[in-house]
């Protein structure tokens, strides 16, 4: 597993997960594990140009022709991610860490498995119970305390800060990429 950022509070976080996973699930998700890296710009999704409130995210990675899964990275979104507090930062990172101890056990076919984010009901039902797995996971790690943090931040905090801002975060897209989003909500 490289990894592949400088941020400072990613850095301390991976340093509370290595300190605190065992020893065997930390060589099963460095062995899983292509990468671990940031993105330092805001993101939207979807085809309603929606704000992207993801933090943090484990994905595949595939090569380009033919199509084919060969790995995996977690990547942190910064602007999000330093909306926490350490505690929540830690909280977030181990909760990924979790995922992807969890899609190391499966076949290449993970992605699908654990659920990927999708709008159909039965969809969003493997999502979820998908999410409260990797929470249980990094809870038996000893990061109870962080999960709760992350939780009560992302609630309270974080996404009410992301819709309070959505006028000024869809201002900075637009003039990063050099074009116009619809208004918005």
């Amino acid at each position: 597993m490289r990894i592949l950022t400088r941020s400072r509070q990613i850095r301390k976080a991976l340093r509370a997960l290595r300190a605190r996973i065992p020893a065997k699930d930390w060589q099963t998700i460095s062995a899983f594990l292509s990468r671990v890296r940031a993105e330092t710009a805001w993101r939207i999704s979807g085809i309603g140009e929606a704000i992207d409130p993801i933090s943090a995210a484990l994905q595949p990675l595939y090569t380009l022709n033919p199509w084919i899964l060969c790995g995996a990275e977690i990547v942190f979104v910064l602007p999000i991610y330093r909306l926490y507090t350490d505690s929540g930062m830690i909280g977030v990172a181990a909760h990924e860490f979790a995922h992807a101890l969890r899609a190391a056990r499966h076949d290449d076919d993970w992605p699908e498995k654990m659920g990927e984010r999708q709008l159909t009901p039965a969809a969003i039902r493997k999502y979820e119970a998908e999410e409260r797995r990797a929470n249980a996971i990094a809870s038996s790690w000893d990061f109870r305390a962080q999960i709760r943090a992350m939780r009560e931040e992302r609630g309270k905090f974080v996404n009410p800060y992301i819709r309070s801002h959505e006028i000024q975060i869809r201002r900075h897209i637009q003039q990063r990429d050099g074009y116009l989003l619809s208004p918005g909500p």
